[in-house]
């Protein structure tokens, strides 16, 4: 046996241990993350997303608006989250939509587990799943029924079959390529740059003179543009406007600038946070990952990779309401991309590879007890519950209830809830919150068909900014009927 076939196998040996290891790991973050979701209680923006993956369920279409929410909100929303939804809720049940989210993160651990960049790169994908198991902004959202689990998945593939179609272009990965892409597109505002960067992928192909490569790039992006079309042109069609709510016709600029002010970050506040919302692991892995290109003076597709999920980083920031949840699919690439890099130019140092697989390893057996608190911090409080679930026995059916908490209230109750929304809604029920005239506001109230009102208890005097009750509110609506209260919560009925 030869000297390097001897070297070969020991090595082979202890990457197929840590393989193992790092599977088990995957395992057991996903079955602790599943327990938890399962128990968990759906609150904000989740209601949402179940109430449209139920209603797509029932009606095997895509709904103009929802009458439950904000007085008929318009359904302008990427629809392919809530697609996959209705298709899960389908076959399991929609109490099955609380495990959703981790199903989603446990086909990212595989596809990283499953040497995504080739075989070469197994690996570097062992290695991208641990860095992903317990991160800091992804284990969150492996929990949480928001669209991030799905695009971050989307995005990863998307990556994995345009490796597997420079290494070997063939017109099936080119067509699986464009779909997977548009499917992303369709999923998250976040990921329309994809079909931007596979095009620019075939620029560069074409300047080498691979014209299959070329080509076949042209051909994903293609499909990928054909498949977000039709959603575009219903949106200019049903709400004026393609990219709705950018440039919508309906939009109130004095509640939109409330509103932006309360829920927006600054770019430099955002940008100051990077380093925290990636995570020290991570960036370590990244910035060994540059410094290996920049010794080697070599860039190759892994390189355009990583540096594609750090534009997507840095370009994410620059949309109105951009969420550090946004930056989940560019974290997972920068996982992926690093870790294949360092792992390739470390493939003859058998010693430190097995130091790095060991380090991460210990990093997340010693993090998985953490996950076991993920999910019942952004559980719905039962006071809260309490109140949305007792709305029912004293609202009729055709109420329409004034809440800030919108989403939850139509969930729990099964009634409709309204609260002024910048768009997506043909009037907006602004006017109360700056009344000071108590037959004034129950005016008001009246004109938007509004007949009760659920409120804290207790309050502070403060002016609107658009996710609050200010003070001359509470004054107001301080001569209503209580219909029903608790020690934090009243339910007011609007006299007819």
């Amino acid at each position: 046996m030869s000297n390097s076939r001897a070297a070969a196998l020991p090595n082979l040996h202890i990457d197929g241990v840590v393989r193992a290891a790092a599977g088990a790991l995957a395992l057991t973050a996903v079955a602790v993350l599943w327990a938890h979701s399962a128990r968990g209680t759906f609150a904000a923006d989740e209601c949402f997303h179940a109430a449209a993956s139920e209603t797509l369920m029932r009606e095997r279409w895509l709904p103009v608006t929802f009458p439950q929410f904000y007085s008929g909100f318009y359904y302008y929303y990427q629809p392919f989250f809530h697609v996959v939804g209705a298709l899960w809720a389908a076959v399991a049940g929609t109490e099955a939509l609380h495990v959703l989210p981790p199903a989603l993160f446990a086909g990212l651990l595989a596809l990283c587990l499953m040497s995504p960049f080739g075989r070469g790169s197994a690996i570097g994908g062992t290695w991208a799943a641990l860095l992903c198991a317990t991160q800091g902004s992804l284990a969150p959202y492996a929990v949480r029924l928001y669209a991030e689990g799905l695009v971050t998945l989307l995005v990863a593939a998307a990556a994995a079959l345009t490796a597997r179609f420079l290494q070997s272009p063939r017109r099936w990965t080119a067509v699986a390529l464009g779909v997977v892409s548009g499917c992303a597109t369709l999923t998250k505002f976040s990921a329309w740059i994809l079909p931007g960067a596979i095009l620019v992928g075939a620029l560069v192909a074409w300047r080498q003179r691979r014209g299959d490569v070329a080509r076949g790039l042209v051909l994903a992006a293609g499909i990928a543009v054909a498949m977000v079309a039709p959603h575009l042109v219903r949106n200019q069609v049903l709400y004026g406007s393609a990219v709705y709510p950018a440039f919508a016709p309906d939009l109130d600029r004095a509640l939109y600038t409330l509103n932006h002010a309360r829920f927006s970050t600054p770019l430099p506040a955002f940008y100051a946070r990077l380093p925290n919302v990636f995570g020290l692991p991570v960036l370590a892995m990244a910035a060994a990952a540059i410094v290996v290109m920049f010794v080697r003076r070599s860039f190759g597709w892994k390189g355009a990779f990583l540096a594609f999920a750090l534009l997507g980083a840095l370009v994410v920031p620059l949309a109105p309401y951009a969420s550090e949840r946004h930056l989940n699919p560019y974290i997972a690439l920068v996982a992926l991309a690093s870790a294949a890099i360092v792992s390739e130019a470390l493939e003859r140092r058998r010693l430190v590879r097995a130091g790095v697989s060991v380090a991460l390893l210990a990093a997340v057996a010693l993090q998985l007890p953490s996950l076991q608190g993920q999910r019942s911090r952004f559980d719905l409080p039962p006071t809260q519950l309490q109140a949305f679930r007792a709305i029912a026995a004293h609202v009729p059916a055709d109420g329409l209830i004034l809440s800030l908490w919108t989403y939850d209230t139509a969930w729990y109750s099964g009634r409709r809830a309204t609260w002024p929304n910048p768009w997506g809604q043909r009037t907006h029920p602004v006017e109360m919150f700056y009344e000071t005239d108590p037959e004034r506001f129950v005016a008001q109230l009246r004109r938007h068909g509004i007949t009760h009102i659920i409120l804290p208890i207790y309050y502070s005097d403060e002016p609107f900014n658009s996710a609050n009750y200010p003070g001359s509110f509470f004054r107001c609506a301080g001569s209503l009927q209580i219909a029903w209260r608790s020690e934090l919560f009243a339910l007011l009925k609007v006299p007819e």
